[in-house]
């Protein structure tokens, strides 16, 4: 059975993961407490310094 060897970005997970986190936050911040808004502090630029990162 033929494998697929293809290198898996752990910088992109944890992206993905992010992404995730944060539309969470949204969706809980604007369907039942706002102070789920706080994570977005953290989510956030948390992406953009790891899609930053990638882009090198």
């Amino acid at each position: 059975m033929y494998r697929n060897h293809e290198r898996v970005s752990v910088g992109m997970s944890f992206a993905v993961l992010l992404v995730l986190a944060s539309a969470i936050a949204l969706e809980r911040g604007m369907v039942s407490h706002p102070k789920w808004y706080y994570i977005l502090w953290i989510t956030i630029p948390l992406l953009v310094v790891c899609l930053f990162h990638e882009r090198k």
